[in-house]
């Protein structure tokens, strides 16, 4: 390793002033990130990097520009911007299609290895100190915490290309028997280590074939006891999957504990998996990752998994 080190005044703050607009025509009008287009003209970055961001579609645009605004030092602008930038650029490269908002975890675990290997493509067989890596995987991270607290996953994003559904070697987008029972595998492991609502989310999805969205809205009233005909009884979960459709699909019992233990002290009519109508579609998508990870599934391939992938049976 080189040991190249930047200046890092941020780690990972709680968003402040998470969906709050900042309408700026360019990010480079933000405080500290005025670009740098030639050498002594007084710029603080780079100003292929305020390019990379400006291109971005307007919702990702927006969410950036609010994380950026909203670092509590120029330094800490400046930080962000250029994690930012060279994260973009790796994700082009290995994921063209790839949308920012689409990204997962995996993507930002995966980005940090390859600066740690030297791989990445704006400055190839250059090392980043470990320490470095750890304080731009912390300001990534901080960006995606900050997305879905403003709501930008939930909305949706408008960024000009959209990954599509990634192959199975089969030729596919469906997932294979072997990678459905590493996902079950997965969503024990993570139940035992007590990551509770990311193995409960990813069951339920498993268990009804059910959209995310439909999912996300699920409450303490949706799950009932019902007679089974033979004495003994079934617990079921009634999903709105339509404005106006209901259907009732019969759990697994892992499935049903860790529902159960979500609930908790929620209000009947209170989301179980987050309030305000629950987490977004990246949030699941995570979730998915990191239990295919659990199960053994690839981390390529694990970043390719979408939640609607589990509403085909193989």
């Amino acid at each position: 390793m080189t040991g190249a080190s930047d200046s890092d005044p941020l780690g990972l703050p709680k968003p402040r002033t998470a969906g709050s607009a900042v309408r700026v025509a360019s990010v480079g009008q933000i405080g500290g990130l005025r670009p740098r287009r030639r050498p002594g003209d007084g710029g603080d970055v780079d100003g292929a990097d305020i390019d990379l961001v400006d291109g971005l579609g307007l919702i990702s645009r927006r969410t950036v520009a609010a994380w950026l605004h909203e670092a509590p030092s120029h330094g800490a602008r400046r930080f962000r911007l250029r994690t930012l930038a060279s994260f973009l650029r790796w994700l082009r490269a290995g994921h063209p299609g790839l949308a920012l908002l689409d990204a997962t975890g995996v993507h930002v675990r995966q980005y940090c290895d390859a600066a740690l290997a030297g791989r990445l493509p704006q400055s190839p067989g250059r090392s980043l100190a470990r320490a470095t890596v750890s304080r731009r995987h912390a300001a990534l991270t901080s960006l995606y915490h900050f997305a879905w607290e403003a709501g930008s996953i939930r909305a949706g994003h408008d960024d000009h290309t959209r990954a599509a559904p990634a192959p199975t070697t089969s030729g596919t987008v469906t997932l294979t028997r072997d990678e459905r029972r590493s996902l079950r595998l997965g969503v024990a492991k993570l139940a035992a280590e007590g990551h509770t609502a990311e193995a409960a989310a990813v069951a339920l999805l498993d268990a009804t074939g059910a959209p995310a969205e439909a999912v996300a809205g699920v409450t303490r009233q949706d799950l009932r006891v019902v007679a089974d005909g033979h004495g003994g009884q079934h617990v079921v979960i009634v999903l709105h999957p339509g404005h106006d459709d209901a259907a009732a699909f019969v759990l697994p019992p892992l499935t049903c504990r860790l529902l159960r233990a979500l609930c908790g002290e929620r209000a009947a009519t209170e989301p179980i998996f987050g309030r305000n109508g629950g987490p977004g579609a990246g949030w699941f998508r995570a979730a998915l990752a990191r239990v295919a990870l659990a199960g053994g599934i690839p981390e390529q391939r694990a970043a390719q998994l979408v939640p609607r992938m589990l509403r085909t049976a193989p």
